[in-house]
């Protein structure tokens, strides 16, 4: 499936996950444990749950809210789409990945 990977200080990247070992390769793509952010209806971010923890780690995008930064996120993170009923994971079509693209764009660091 075709997720959208971004780096700090890089650009986002479509890159291949194996829907057979989605969940280690979440957990490799983001450095730990993985926790969910809703950006829509249909789309998560996933980032390192215990991210801001790591000493090493580097914000990669602010989380504005109402015109104010109230939070950030830390380290590599991935947009998924999510199925109807919001219980997996699902790949991004190219509508999907033109959006996080600028929802990323816009809240990069």
């Amino acid at each position: 499936m075709k997720l959208l990977v971004k780096q700090p200080g890089q650009y986002p990247e479509v890159k291949e996950f194996n829907e057979g070992d989605l969940l280690a390769e979440l957990q490799a793509a983001v450095g730990g444990y993985i926790e969910t952010v809703p950006i829509s209806d249909t789309l998560v971010l996933i980032a390192d749950e215990e991210g801001k923890l790591k000493r090493d780690s580097v914000i990669n995008i602010v989380l504005p809210f109402k015109g104010n930064i109230t939070d950030y996120v830390v380290g590599p993170v991935v947009i998924a789409g999510i199925t109807r009923g919001g219980d997996d994971f699902r790949g991004l079509n190219k509508r999907e990945i033109s959006f996080a693209t600028n929802w990323l764009d816009v809240r990069s660091v």
